[in-house]
């Protein structure tokens, strides 16, 4: 099975709406798709508060910004 390409799951992170789906892509390898769910107005707070322990800054400040991001 050929894995899916960095591009493709930046795209699905992007605009998923699945909640399911964007905590698999919260557990990304790549910070890039990472940051691209903290940015998502659909992600869930549970998963915004995972991604808040990321060890990439601009992963957690796209957390602090998400209007999910629970004070």
């Amino acid at each position: 099975m050929v894995e899916e390409s960095v591009d493709l799951r930046k795209e699905r992170a992007k605009s998923s709406t699945s909640p399911v789906e964007l905590e698999k892509l919260a557990e990304d390898k790549d910070k890039d798709v990472r940051y691209c769910v903290a940015k998502n107005k659909n992600t869930p707070a549970s998963v915004l508060e995972k991604l808040a322990e990321d060890n990439h800054d601009y992963v957690r400040e796209a957390v602090a910004e998400n209007a999910n991001t629970s004070v």
